[in-house]
């Protein structure tokens, strides 16, 4: 077996001749049998290809193009007669091409190795995996079976056929199989299925198989990298193919001569020099399940029946449902840390863990923790945020997809990856399980190892380069080894599909209808097909959307514009009121806007509307956030202290409140702060102890008149003279 990987010190070189078939299986004829291509290339290109013992074996599709899954294998004996090249081919790996030079005949092809998604170590251990096995050992089994029972129809013997070396070779291999030590068994079980393709692919192979055709399995095969999926493909192919072979042929042949004379059963003909039996397994097969489908089986219902209230006796207590517990209140009073306001987005998101801490959510479905709609900065990523630094201890330890990007037909490969063959196939979709499961399973890694920095820091490193090869598509390479970068990732400690996530979509208004598509099958089924066939687990998802859906007529409202473009003002008492209508009127567009089956699993009870602020709120944005924040930032950076007057906070709560400004949302509050107070202490720092600031000095933010006669007001800073 030669040596996995892609240039440098690996035995096969980056580049090789690739040899391209219109009319033959996918890794065209094999072992101890000649290949004869058919091309015009120079002298030099011969000698090279004497020089490369490696080549790819593909077919070429109706429209020219090259299938793009092979079979990278060895040239032996190069014979050329003419344009005629003969040689013998022993395969070895699966490839997916880069791209392809010269492509008349023969081309050289940049290739790169297709990786298995390994066997998760919970199927390894899970009962189903053994099944599988002795599933795979059976159906073989049987096949050779079926094999042998031609053997006299043909100029061949079975024994010729099952002798070879390579058949031999991958015979003991099933045949050594350890069902009791499926870890073993699953470590190499990549190499054994592509072994058993390669032996259904071998000349002598193919008149067994009758009208069944094997180019389209093996490709659905060859690029299957879900090596369990795999497993399961190759099985049903074998079952599939005993069924299709006839077990008796002399009694084939001659009912075929029979129904030749006779007239009778025309459709019954000879294929490839087998005559197909009246008596083949698949009216056996049917009868099998005629008589499954007869039998009279108890029906048991899903859920035990419902108990009645007359069923319970003692004392009935009413309760408290609005009461809340310890964990609520904690939830809570660490929102308020992010939040100001937005009772009903705490109330969804505490309601949202609530459900989950109790175990009463569908665990095979995502939990949607809410469908976030109102104007522009009042909150909505910002919840998100909070629930994130909750969950996982990170703020940013979410998948944030903005769907601003999500507006094009075919965007959603972003999301779920690129078809094979275009570009892009290899890179990792934002939703693969590895994307979702990373923050939740780097804050695993960090508590586990916060005592032992340096393993951290080591395992850290590890897990960037294994991301790092995982986008190119290659083997990681590890103290100077090669190694298949997603394995390495379970050896530390990833389990895929058991890690909380949390997915934003942002805008989600903006997306085009195949995302609404794609995530509809998402909440609906809890799996995920990606483009590389690896299924996504997301039964520990948690969605949320976020819609800025009638953002521009919240705006006009909240900054006080009339309709017919005058300026109102917008009293404090009519604050419910002006909310009332925002969620209304916003309800309403996105029952006009988006697809009703999105809503509908979506949830109108999901759909919260985050409120504009008021003179209050804007208030504790100030001295709850903006300001301690820049209080913090001041003694950390540069240990300078800072405290303001009440008038300062004033002066820029009406800054906050002017109509344009308002319409920003929180975002406004700390526009105010760089423009009012940043700007102004950043100056003074720089000057320093020419009239400036320094270490240790500190300083209170107040208001006076300007000196300029008109009467209104600016901030003005005052340093606290030391005491001598």
């Amino acid at each position: 077996m030669p040596k996995r990987g892609k240039g440098g010190d690996s035995l096969i070189p980056d580049t090789l001749p690739l040899f391209m078939t219109s009319d033959s299986p996918i890794f065209s004829g094999v072992y101890g049998n000649p290949i004869i291509v058919q091309a015009e290339i120079s002298e030099e290109f011969e000698k090279r290809l004497n020089e490369k013992s490696y080549c790819v074996i593909a077919t070429m599709l109706d429209n020219g193009r090259v299938y793009p899954v092979g079979m990278m294998g060895e040239m032996l004996y190069l014979t050329r007669d003419g344009n005629n090249f003969t040689f013998n081919f022993f395969g070895y790996s699966r490839v997916m091409f880069r791209f392809a030079r010269e492509t008349e005949g023969i081309a050289e092809v940049l290739w790169l190795y297709l990786f298995d998604i390994p066997v998760p170590l919970e199927k390894i251990n899970h009962p189903s995996f053994k099944i599988a096995l002795e599933e795979l050992k059976a159906s073989f089994d049987g096949w050779m079976e079926c094999v042998k029972s031609v053997e006299k129809g043909f100029p061949w013997q079975a024994d010729q056929f099952f002798h070879l070396p390579f058949a031999q070779s991958i015979i003991r291999s099933i045949q050594n199989i350890d069902v009791e030590k499926p870890e073993v068994a699953a470590d190499e079980l990549s190499f054994k299925l592509d072994g058993i393709m390669n032996l259904l692919n071998l000349p002598k192979a193919q008149p067994l198989l009758g009208d069944v055709g094997l180019l389209i399995p093996s490709l659905a095969i060859l690029q299957e990298q879900d090596v369990f999926r795999r497993l399961e493909m190759v099985i049903a192919f074998l079952q599939h193919l005993q069924i299709y072979i006839p077990f008796d042929l002399d009694d084939a042949q001659k009912d075929t001569k029979d129904a030749g004379k006779n007239g009778e059963d025309e459709g019954e003909q000879p294929i490839n020099g087998v005559a197909v039996s009246k008596k083949t397994p698949i009216v056996a097969n049917r009868a099998l399940v005629e008589e499954e489908l007869n039998k009279i089986r108890e029906v048991k219902p899903r859920f035990s029946p419902l108990k009645q209230p007359e069923e319970f006796s003692g004392q009935l207590i009413t309760l408290d449902t609005q009461k809340q517990s310890g964990f609520q209140q904690s939830v809570l009073s660490f929102l308020d840390q992010y939040l100001v306001n937005q009772h009903y987005g705490k109330q969804q998101i505490v309601r949202v863990l609530v459900c989950l801490k109790a175990g009463l959510s569908d665990p095979e479905k995502p939990t949607v923790v809410g469908f976030f709609c109102g104007p522009t900065g009042v909150g909505k990523t910002e919840s998100i945020r909070a629930l994130a630094d909750f969950l996982i201890g990170d703020p940013l330890g979410y998948v944030h997809i903005s769907c601003e990007t999500l507006q094009g037909e075919h965007t959603t490969a972003k999301l779920i990856g690129s078809p094979a063959g275009y570009i892009g196939f290899r890179e990792e979709a934002a939703l693969s399980q590895w994307k979702l499961d990373k923050p939740h399973f780097l804050k695993m890694l960090r508590e586990k190892y916060k005592d032992n920095l340096n393993e951290l820091a080591k395992l850290m490193s590890e897990i960037g380069v294994c991301e790092t090869a995982m986008a190119a598509g290659q083997l990681a390479i590890l103290n100077k080894q090669q190694i298949n970068p997603r394995q390495h990732l379970q050896k530390l400690g990833w389990m895929p599909g058991k890690h909380i996530a949390i997915v934003l979509f942002d805008e989600i208004e903006k997306a085009h209808l195949n995302v609404f598509k794609l995530l509809i099958g998402a909440l609906n089924q809890g799996r995920l097909q990606l483009m590389n066939n690896e299924e996504v687990f997301l039964g520990n998802t948690m969605f949320a959307f976020t819609s800025n859906i009638y953002g521009k007529q919240i705006a006009s409202k909240i900054s006080g514009r009339g309709r017919m473009g005058f300026a109102v003002s917008l009293a404090a008492s009519n604050h419910e009121e002006l909310a009332e209508e925002i969620y209304r009127e916003t309800v309403g567009s996105l029952e006009r806007s988006l697809p009703p089956e999105i809503l509908g699993r979506i949830g109108k009870e999901n759909i919260i509307v985050f409120h504009p602020f008021t003179e209050s709120g804007f208030r504790e944005i100030l001295e709850l956030m903006e300001l301690p924040k820049l209080a913090c930032r001041l003694r950390d950076t540069r240990n300078i202290e800072l405290a303001i007057t009440e008038e300062a906070v004033k002066f820029l709560i009406n800054e906050i409140m002017e109509p344009v400004s308002r319409s920003l949302g929180a975002r406004a509050a700390a526009s105010v702060v760089d423009r009012k107070l940043i700007s102004s202490i950043s100056n003074l720092v720089e000057l320093g102890k020419d009239g400036g600031l320094v270490a240790g000095d500190s300083i209170i933010i107040d208001v006076r008149e300007k000196n300029d006669g008109s009467g209104k007001k600016e901030i003005f800073i005052k340093k606290v003279k030391r005491s001598s």
